[in-house]
């Protein structure tokens, strides 16, 4: 649990035809694999992507290096 304030950064771009999203903060990440529960959001963005465009959409979710979530999505 991070205690003050935090960075959430947003970053867009046009690659070819695609639209390339990513969202990063400086919280804790995301728990191991074996433990995460995916919530509500993550899950409203992943089914509502593959209702849209199929296997043509791309969503991926983990934890920066230097600490904190990274979310992307094209």
């Amino acid at each position: 649990q991070t205690v003050g304030a935090g960075r959430v950064q947003v970053r867009a771009a046009r690659r070819g035809e695609r639209l390339w999203l990513e969202v990063r903060d400086t919280g804790p990440g995301f728990p191991p694999a074996e433990a995460l529960r995916e919530g509500i959001g993550l899950a409203n963005v992943r089914a509502r992507l593959t209702c849209l465009y199929g296997a043509d959409a791309r969503f991926a979710r983990g934890n920066a290096p230097e600490g904190g979530a990274v979310v992307t999505v094209e």
